[in-house]
């Protein structure tokens, strides 16, 4: 079952061949994301991931349920790594 929501970011299918090979630079992780920090960006350019990687995991943090009930297998390698770094900048510190 495919999930009917549409998000405006780019999925790893839209990336070409090419910049998925490449190791992200600083424009390639704000055209993907919109502004971060200089740490997380620091952070996220020493994964050695490539766009299509940082694509997925802002996908995933971005609609974890649809893409469990699409059967995507859960993350891994660097895009897990990717996911543990931007996860702290969505934790609101006066929740809970």
């Amino acid at each position: 079952m495919r999930s009917s929501m549409h998000f405006d970011m780019p999925f790893p299918s839209d990336l070409s061949r090419e910049n998925a090979a490449m190791t992200l630079k600083g424009e390639d992780v704000k055209r993907i994301l919109g502004p971060v920090d200089e740490t997380t960006l620091a952070e996220i350019i020493a994964t050695g991931a490539s766009t299509s990687e940082l694509a997925q995991a802002w996908t995933w943090l971005n609609n974890e349920e649809a893409m469990i009930g699409d059967g995507r297998p859960l993350p891994s390698g660097r895009v897990a790594e990717l996911i543990e770094v931007l996860s702290p900048d969505l934790i609101d510190p006066d929740e809970g």
